[in-house]
């Protein structure tokens, strides 16, 4: 056979078809436009939710490096971070921590840090400077605001620092301080930090006998990056292993702390139930079939109204797999025109949906990802699915003959004509019934396709459902005028569909740091009522109420804290470590049966878990008997607590600390 080159006039061919179809062409590069859309919007919605939950495990954990050694001495740190497997590091010295009031419920660590120790704590300075030397230091606004300090350069900070805290060596030492810079104090955090120069860390530490690897004061840290950040703690086990030290055994010879960053460990779709995933799993299978059953059906339209241009080339010598490449040309063709704009809108959507994700227990989204990947991954399954859909309408250009091609009528091949009586055939109606039966099955693939894209598109206006602030004033009124009085008990949590709260969108309130403040949420509900009621309101909130209320714990209540605390001490004197109780319930057959477990706290660290969404009603203004059954256990029993001169008696500890 004689391989001919005909690849420049093929493609030739293939342009001057799309040429000649000006209007039909949009359609397609639309409908390629529309898969790519959904993709990108998927992988950014997904991307956005693994930013988000690792970036907020970062915030809680206190940093983003893959892991770290603590309780090292000065040697320790330069032999470890000295390791080629080690690709970026950052140590600090611990000083200590502040003690006496205001930072009694505070807790700040005191320390010098290297700058990119700093950095990948969230300590970078952003007003200001590092420390350089003396009794220079950097802080976060918390430690401003409890001392009643105004950040500026300059300012004079006296602090008393707590060397050897919790120990029987410890000593306060108290020094004024000049402020260099200072940075914003994360909320998600729990320690506040201080900066100092590291000739200042030496010298108290070496004045007062702080020096080695036995307490806080006086050790290094190091925290390090590897070269990725899959079996992170099996690599730095290796590598301690390596330099003759161990993290197994305390107290034995070698030992050196090893942590390893939550956010590295958790994923978003651990916690989550067989529903959820089935439903998540759901969703990207009518992004894949919808896709491919639109571009399927513009391109078997498209083959069937030039299914005689096809035939013709069959006549002069086209061979089927050269038509083929016809089609496929096309295809690409559009799909350089469809592509870029779907990557774009697709990114677009997927940063409007993302924050929607909340209603499924995500947590409030604050990353959009914009990673590359997101747009190859989107090309590339675009590109699949229009090569897919495509593959089957360019096979039947390849077989038609050119006979054939000639008598063609779209749903008639191969097919005898009957005779069909149509009752109202003569109507528009009628009619239109009549075509849509002459070819069933691309009747059924457009029905379909269209079928998914209206369960698609009420996918997402279900996962974006939010409060609807005239749906509840049309319920209360409602209740209001049936039975003369209605209680409202509502979430501070609540949002609108676009994920603002309720109460931060319509009060704008902040604290001092940018941060939404949920309070007020009920007064506001009142005023708004009280204004389109008329009706008589007050708002109610619980607040510190609810937290002085343990005389009104329910005997389970009581029973169950005092088991979870008896397992935390028993499994912290057998040696357990970074576990949190946590309980398993039953209720079959009528029976409440409860029991303590132990958790990782890798699975429970930034996870929440929300009233399903079955336990609430259809109208969403209420609860079904499911959450009945749930509750009805938990506040079964009268705790009778002791009282001393009519008033509740609280017990109080003495603070000894252990040894």
């Amino acid at each position: 056979m004689i391989r001919v080159r005909n690849g420049k006039t093929l493609r030739r061919i293939s342009r001057k078809i799309l040429k000649a179809s000006g209007g039909r062409n949009i359609i397609a590069m639309t409908a390629i436009a529309m898969t790519a859309m959904l993709f990108t919007a998927m992988l950014t919605m997904g991307g956005s939710v693994l930013e988000t939950v690792q970036q907020d495990t970062f915030r809680q954990v206190g940093g983003d490096f893959h892991g770290g050694f603590k309780r090292l001495t000065e040697d320790q740190t330069e032999e470890l971070r000295a390791d080629r497997r080690i690709r970026e590091s950052g140590a600090r010295l611990g000083v200590g921590v502040l003690s006496g009031a205001p930072f009694d419920k505070q807790y700040t660590e005191v320390s010098y840090m290297e700058e990119n120790y700093a950095e990948h704590s969230f300590c970078t300075v952003a007003e200001g400077r590092p420390p350089a030397s003396g009794k220079e230091i950097a802080c976060d606004s918390r430690v401003l605001e409890l001392l009643g300090i105004a950040p500026g350069v300059g300012a004079e900070v006296p602090l008393t620092i707590s060397l050897g805290h919790g120990t029987a060596r410890q000593q306060d030492v108290t020094d004024t301080f000049i402020l260099t810079g200072w940075w914003a104090f994360d909320t998600a955090g729990t320690a506040a930090n201080v900066r100092v120069s590291e000739e200042y860390a030496e010298s108290v530490l070496s004045d007062h006998g702080f020096q080695g690897n036995s307490d806080f004061s006086g050790s290094w840290s190091l925290n390090v990056f590897l070269s990725s950040g899959a079996h992170i703690q099996e690599e730095l086990q290796q590598l301690l292993a390596d330099h003759g030290y161990q993290s197994e055994s305390m107290g034995e010879e070698g030992y050196v702390n090893l942590g390893v960053n939550w956010g590295y460990l958790n994923s978003p779709m651990e916690g989550r139930d067989a529903a959820e995933l089935a439903a998540l799993g759901f969703l990207l299978l009518v992004v894949l079939l919808g896709g491919y059953l639109v571009i399927y059906n513009i391109f078997q339209i498209s083959v069937s109204n030039d299914i005689r241009f096809y035939g013709l080339l069959k006549a002069i010598g086209t061979t089927p797999g050269q038509i083929r490449g016809i089609v496929r040309g096309q295809a690409f063709t559009l799909s350089l025109g469809g592509i870029p704009a779907g990557l774009a809108l697709g990114w677009l959507l997927g940063a409007w949906i993302s924050p929607m994700l909340q209603n499924l227990g995500y947590g409030r989204i604050s990353e959009i990802s914009a990673d590359g990947r997101i747009f190859v991954f989107a090309t590339l399954f675009t590109l699949f699915t229009v090569f897919l859909s495509c593959s089957k309408p360019g096979r039947l250009a390849g077989k038609v003959s050119p006979v054939e091609a000639v008598r063609y009528t779209d749903g008639a091949r191969g097919l005898r004509k009957k005779k069909r009586h149509v009752k109202g055939g003569g109507t528009p109606f009628g009619m239109a019934a009549a075509n849509l039966g002459r070819n069933r099955k691309k009747t059924l693939l457009t029905v379909l396709s269209l079928a998914l894209a209206a369960v698609l598109f009420q996918t997402v206006f279900a996962l974006g459902g939010g409060f609807d602030m005239d749906k509840f004033l049309n319920d209360v009124d409602a209740i209001y005028k049936k039975n003369g009085n209605c209680i409202v008990a509502v979430s501070e949590g609540i949002h609108y569909a676009d994920g603002s709260f309720v109460s931060e969108a319509k009060t704008s309130a902040t604290d001092g740091f940018g941060h939404a403040q949920l309070g007020g949420l009920a007064a506001l509900l009142a005023n708004i009522v009280k204004e389109k009621t008329g009706a008589k309101v007050r708002g109610i909130e619980l607040s510190l109420l609810q937290r002085c209320g343990s005389h009104l714990a329910s005997q389970t209540d009581i029973e169950e804290s005092f088991l979870a605390g008896k397992t935390a001490v028993e499994a912290a004197v057998s040696g357990e470590t970074d576990k949190m109780v946590g309980f398993e319930c039953s209720r079959e057959g009528g029976k409440y049966v409860c029991q303590t477990k132990l958790f990782n706290l890798s699975e429970v660290a930034n996870f929440e878990k929300k009233v399903p969404l079955e336990w609430i009603n259809a109208e969403q203004n209420g609860v079904t008997q499911a959450f009945i059954d749930y509750a009805l256990p938990l506040i079964q029993g009268d705790a009778k607590a002791p009282t001393e001169n009519a008033l509740p008696r609280f017990a109080r500890l003495k603070k000894i600390t252990a040894k």
